[in-house]
This record gives C-alpha cells, sequence and structure tokens, in this order.
C-alpha cells in the first residue's frame, strides 16, 4: 500500500453523498498517512455529518428533511 500511495501525493475521492460522514472518516485515517494531501468532494453533504469535505455541489440537513434521495443510477426496480 505505501509503495502505491507513495507516487501520488494528492488523491482526490470522489463520491455521491456524505451522509453520515463514517465512510470519510475512515478512509480518511487508512489513506491520510501515507499521502501528502487527500482532499474529499460529493454531490450532496449532510450539514450533520460528522465529516466536513472539501468540495460539495449541494448541501442539505437530515436533522430537517430526513428524506432518502435516489440518484439516476440506482434502480428502485428490479429490472
Amino acid at each position: 500500500m505505501k509503495r502505491i500511495m507513495g507516487k501520488h501525493k494528492t488523491i482526490l475521492v470522489i463520491d455521491d453523498i456524505n451522509d453520515t460522514g463514517k465512510t470519510m472518516k475512515v478512509i480518511s485515517e487508512i489513506y491520510s498517512k501515507f499521502l501528502h494531501k487527500l482532499k474529499f468532494a460529493v454531490l450532496i453533504d449532510n450539514k450533520s455529518s460528522q465529516f466536513k469535505v472539501d468540495f460539495f455541489s449541494y448541501k442539505i440537513d437530515k436533522t430537517v428533511d430526513n428524506s432518502w434521495i435516489v440518484f439516476p443510477w440506482e434502480s428502485i426496480d428490479s429490472e
């Protein structure tokens, strides 16, 4: 892992949503020791998340509206 990560000084992690922040936190804890910079970008950032991302497109607050977000690439029907 260190050999692979050592080639890259900066990594940008991209995800669709930062909901609770648990996934981002684990990624940060594992990979930040191998990198100079680790940045996070999401389409939707939950204001009440325990992890603060670097870049986001849209901010929500799940403490106000806990609606489930279905993205176009997710299928709720079994096709």
